[in-house]
Order: C-alpha cells, then sequence, then structure tokens
C-alpha cells in the first residue's frame, strides 16, 4: 500500500505525527510520503523527531544542502532491502523524493510538493514555471529507463485544467504538465475531489493532489480520505506487482525497401476496365484486392511484439526532435547563452507541435 498526504503546518506541534502513526497502521501502509511540513535544521533538530515506530524515514535533499525541509518519506522497517533512495533523480533546492523498489527494473516513485514559493522566496509564475520544469525534466528521464513510473504528490495544479482536449502551451503551468504527459505516455488517474477549504462561507473543492504512471492498468484501490486535520485528504492505492495483460501483437506494412515507381507500375498494368463488368459489390472488391495484392508484394506487413515503451503516436520524426531537443536543453544549461537558450525553446515548441499533429492523427 502506498500513499501521500499533505498535513500543513504543525506536524509535530499539533499531534498530527501521532494520528499518521495510527492511520499507516491501522491501514498497512508500506510507503508513504508526507507534504508541507516545515522541517528546519537548527540546533533543535535531530533526526528522530520525526520517527514513528515501525517505520523509517527519509528527508529530500533540501534538508542537507539548504536546511530546510517541505516533506519526508516513511517506509516500513525491513523494507530496507527493497527500498533505494534515489538522490540521482532528485532536485536539491525542492521538496521531492525519489525510490525504487526492487532491483534495477523496479518500479520507480515520486513523492512531490510542489510550492507555490521556492526556499529562496520567489513566487512569481516563471519561477514556478522554472522548478516544476527541474523536476519534469527527471519525471521524462525516470520514464525513459522504462521502469514504471509513479509521480505523486500536492501539484497545486487543479487537474480540471490538465486535459488533452486544451491546447496548453508551455505558457502555463498545467501546459508544461500536460506535454510531458504527452510525451511521456503518463495517465493522471485521481478524478476526485483531494482538497475542500471553505472561502466566503462556500466550501471550494479541487483536485490538486495527482498521481501519474506510465502503466494504469497496475495501479489499484485508489481511496481519497478526508481529514479533519487538513484541508487536503490522505492518498492511498495499491500496485498491482504482476499484471495480467496478454502479449501484444502489432502488424505494420514495411516501406523500408518499398520502390514507388515498380509499385505504380504494377497498378497501371491492372486491367482497370474490367470495373465496367463488375456491379457496385463487384467493382469495390476486385479494386481492393488489386490493390492489396500490389501493397502485400512492395510493402508487405510485418507483425512484431512490440517493446514495453511503444507508443504508435510518437513517430521517429518526434523521436528525432526530442533527442535534437534534450541535447539544447542540456546545452543552454551549461552555456546560459541566450542563443542556446533560445534555440532550446524553439526545438522544445516544435517538437511539442509535432507531437500534437502525430497524436490527432492518431485519434481520427
Amino acid at each position: 500500500m502506498f500513499g501521500w498526504w499533505n498535513c500543513g503546518r504543525g506536524f509535530l506541534t499539533k499531534g498530527k505525527r501521532s494520528e499518521l502513526d495510527v492511520f499507516l497502521k491501522e491501514n498497512k501502509v508500506d510507503v508513504f510520503g508526507v507534504q508541507e511540513v516545515d522541517i528546519h535544521k537548527t540546533t533543535f533538530f535531530y533526526h528522530d523527531m520525526y520517527k514513528i515506530n515501525g517505520y523509517k524515514h527519509v528527508f529530500p535533499l533540501s534538508l542537507e544542502k539548504h536546511g530546510r525541509a517541505r516533506c519526508l518519506l516513511y517506509y516500513k522497517e525491513g523494507l530496507d532491502e527493497m527500498i533505494t533512495v534515489r538522490k540521482d533523480l532528485m532536485v536539491d533546492d525542492q521538496p521531492i523524493i525519489w525510490i525504487q523498489l526492487g532491483q534495477r527494473n523496479g518500479p520507480l516513485l515520486a513523492f512531490h510538493y510542489r510550492e507555490w514559493t521556492g526556499l529562496n522566496g520567489e513566487n512569481s509564475l516563471n519561477s514556478q514555471k522554472h522548478r516544476l520544469q527541474e523536476v519534469l525534466s527527471k519525471v521524462s528521464m525516470a520514464s525513459r529507463k522504462g521502469n514504471d513510473l509513479y509521480w505523486m504528490g500536492d501539484i497545486n495544479v487543479d487537474a480540471a485544467d490538465i486535459v488533452p482536449s486544451n491546447n496548453h502551451t508551455n505558457d502555463t503551468l498545467a501546459g508544461l504538465i500536460q506535454n510531458t504527459m504527452l510525451e511521456e505516455g503518463l495517465d493522471q488517474m485521481i478524478s476526485t475531489a483531494t482538497r475542500m477549504q471553505l472561502v466566503d462561507n462556500v466550501c471550494q473543492e479541487s483536485t490538486i493532489d495527482h498521481l501519474y504512471t506510465n502503466v494504469p492498468e497496475g495501479v489499484m484501490n485508489i481511496k481519497v480520505l478526508s481529514t479533519a486535520s487538513s484541508d487536503h485528504a490522505r492518498i492511498l492505492f495499491k500496485r498491482k506487482k504482476k499484471l495480467d495483460t496478454p502479449v501484444k501483437r502489432v502488424s505494420l506494412r514495411s516501406f523500408k525497401n518499398f520502390d514507388k515507381l515498380a509499385f505504380t507500375e504494377e497498378i497501371n498494368a491492372i486491367d482497370w476496365e474490367y470495373i465496367s463488368c463488375l456491379g457496385a459489390d463487384g467493382a469495390t472488391d476486385f479494386f481492393t484486392s488489386s490493390v492489396m495484392a500490389a501493397l502485400d508484394k512492395h510493402a508487405p506487413l510485418i507483425t512484431f511484439t512490440p517493446s514495453k515503451n511503444y507508443n504508435p503516436v510518437i513517430s521517429e520524426e518526434t523521436k528525432s526532435l526530442m533527442a535534437l531537443r534534450d541535447k539544447a536543453r542540456s546545452k543552454a544549461r551549461t552555456t546560459l547563452s541566450a542563443d542556446d537558450i533560445k534555440l532550446f525553446k524553439q526545438l522544445r515548441n516544435k517538437t511539442v507541435a509535432v507531437s500534437y499533429t502525430h497524436l490527432r492523427a492518431h485519434e481520427t
């Protein structure tokens, strides 16, 4: 059982740690993230201040580097050999913790609290976009490793704004998330309200706690559990360890050795006047069988088992653009040159545009 909770402030001072202790044991939770805690590495701080009996806990990199943390993670004692803390996927100034279950091919889980205001006090839209892009680049990196991926937490963007029908751009937080979902083949699994707050005596609901995964068929028993001690619900879910999915076979025509001239000559050699002697059904059958016979000869059908991350929407053109975009992004981060940043943005926007074009073509 996995889950997370934005507990709000007062994790230690308002008895929320004790409340969580009972909750974890009653629900037999294995791994659980806590968000919007306010941890400062002062002279009064010691690691076991946050201890829950029967569980070990992990802090984000920001506590070590900046002396402050806004999230932590609990996992059952005895799971040490199964859990690896993936510091290489973390961002050292943001409240996010990555772990991996099992060996190299095991599932990757990210517990993320997307703050409005960063550790440096910046809360402008541009600063929020920059911080979100840093996390999304790690999500993309993890997704392309081929592992099962689960990225979860209080994202502070209403899920209603992240839908495929909206033509998002990178100018919005929702657009950045939507583009990553499209590029990496992720699904958002939470559909009910996860936060309720009273504004001018009116109860407002939103779904700002999200669960993204590349294996939606592997997510089971999602529970959104309200609590009086926070305006956020606690979220629980189970992961199906072994997916009972049949082996998928895909058939496509191979145009690798297609000769346009030879194909055209063969089509022209067909006695098309014969159609005039046939009725409507016979003419249709004659046309279809003649063209398909020529196609079978010059562009034969091939059947194969696609790889785990096979996505027919992502063409070779899109993959090439993604590679160029990623290379340009790495260079721009290193040089901070205006020209390099401009090139990266151009490639990024072109990649998104081509992806949307192929998605629409695939859906029609």
